[in-house]
């Protein structure tokens, strides 16, 4: 299957490539990023990606006027090792607190990892998604982390190494877990579809450990996407990670 559609893209590629029909912007970010296109349609570093993250790669990769390339690499992202490198703003979508992008969307001053307290972390810790809501005030109340949005749930992944301090439900925040990763940095991770397997409160993870799904839990409608926090702080007060500061992973 996963050689199928990458021969789709290079047949979709030269042909429209010897017609001249393709637009300049478009051959530029082909020209630079047909390698990583094969991961945005399922042909991934990641060899446990599981069928729905492909099924969606390969569903954003098809438009109504055949393979639709940039907006594919768009909807996807780069990933590299559990998370992404390169990220792109949601194709369609009003984006909240919009960070600087490019003319092709991507977000100019992404850093891959970032350092906090003297601790490494993702700043998108997925496997692959845009990025579709940025920290800061959204309909007069503060968003306290980054979403990431994918249309059928790409695998989450931990930020960096530490313990699972909380792995919970709760109506707001969905399927939750927070992970506490050392010198006061926390990162939370909401709307999970569901916990992967040993993920549960004392459990140790690293920066490749799966946490779980995209998913849209709540008690309330949500899209499916990953609600993502950089929390700093002490954790042992009474209200927990939620006595925690938020603050922006872009910032870093």
């Amino acid at each position: 299957m996963r050689n199928f559609l990458f021969g789709v893209v290079l047949g979709a590629f030269g042909t429209v490539w010897a017609m001249g029909a393709l637009p300049e912007q478009i051959a530029n970010v082909l020209n630079d990023k047909l390698g990583d296109l094969a991961s945005v349609v399922g042909i991934d570093t990641d060899n446990s990606t599981d069928t729905a993250d492909e099924t969606d790669r390969s569903a954003s990769a098809e438009g109504s006027g055949g393979f639709e390339a940039a907006d594919a690499l768009r909807r996807g992202g780069v990933y590299q090792n559990g998370h992404l490198v390169e990220v792109f703003t949601c194709p369609g979508m009003a984006i909240s607190n919009e960070p600087p992008v490019d003319a092709d969307d991507r977000l100019k001053n992404f850093k891959p990892l970032i350092k906090v307290e003297g601790v490494t972390l993702a700043a998108a810790p997925v496997s692959h998604g845009c990025f579709s809501s940025g920290f800061g005030d959204r309909d007069g109340k503060l968003h306290k982390g980054v979403d990431y949005h994918s249309e059928a749930g790409s695998t989450v992944y931990s930020a960096g190494s530490g313990t699972i301090v909380e792995a919970i439900y709760r109506d707001d925040y969905g399927h939750m877990v927070v992970i506490d990763h050392g010198n006061g940095v926390y990162t939370r991770y909401a709307h999970l579809k569901d916990f992967a397997s040993g993920i549960t409160q004392g459990s140790s993870v690293t920066g490749t450990t799966k946490l779980g799904r995209m998913g849209q839990t709540a008690g309330y409608s949500v899209p499916v996407h990953l609600h993502y926090e950089l929390l700093l702080g002490d954790f042992n007060m009474p209200a927990k990670s939620f006595g925690l500061e938020p603050k922006d992973p872009m910032a870093y």
